[in-house]
């Protein structure tokens, strides 16, 4: 998969998950990309900026870990919501 169309899932599962809470404004997203799935952090830390422009994450920060396997998944996100200091 490109890491363009990986990049913008990534956004927009952020953008559900944080919704569903409440969180206006998310602030960092950790994402854990699979070894063997042939995506580098480098590219899409890249994609991910161009992703996130004009959505709540617009500010987010990206952290990105390495694990096993093929996989990549959101395995975290932070932000602010109206009525409260911040989210994890």
């Amino acid at each position: 998969m490109h890491e363009g169309s990986i990049a913008e899932e990534l956004v927009e599962e952020a953008v559900a998950r944080a919704m569903d809470r409440g969180i206006t404004r998310i602030t960092r997203m950790r994402v854990r990309v699979g070894a063997e799935g042939h995506v580098t952090g480098e590219a899409l830390s890249s994609w991910f900026d161009l992703a996130k422009a004009g959505t709540i994450a617009e500010e987010a920060v990206l952290e990105i870990d390495e694990g096993e396997g093929k996989d990549i998944l959101l395995m975290s996100l932070e932000g602010e919501a109206p009525d409260a200091a911040e989210h994890s």
